[in-house]
């Protein structure tokens, strides 16, 4: 059985790109937000229990995930990308698709109730 935070990060990255950004405070990157809540789940769960199909389909997210990322891709790590890039419509498919491989239902998922983020106003 997965946790509720995988079960979390893998629909919110199937999400289109105005709910993905709706789940985070205004100031937060939502980019780097997803993908960390992604990655700290993934570690968390035992892909034993899950069926080849699922697992290679979680493997191929993580792995396109993990080719885009590095200082040398920062442009893709915004908001503005979530919203307009094709690497993050191509993650939102291929996280579709591990959805359909573990036979749930893709559903919005609620805004992180574990999430705790720390606004640095310079303003004040």
């Amino acid at each position: 059985m997965v946790s509720e935070q995988f079960e979390w990060a893998l629909l919110a990255l199937a999400q289109p790109a105005k709910v993905q950004l709706g789940l985070f405070p205004d100031f937060a990157n939502a980019a780097d937000e997803l993908a960390l809540s992604w990655e700290e789940a993934l570690e968390d769960t035992d892909l034993d229990e899950l069926s080849d199909s699922a697992r290679s389909a979680i493997k191929e997210l993580d792995d396109y995930m993990l080719s885009i990322s590095g200082q040398e891709n920062a442009e893709l790590w915004t908001n503005e990308s979530v919203s307009s890039s094709v690497q993050w419509a191509k993650m939102r498919k291929m996280a579709s698709r591990v959805i359909r491989e573990l036979g749930w239902i893709r559903s919005s998922p609620h805004k992180p109730l574990w999430a705790i983020y720390v606004h640095d106003d310079e303003s004040t």
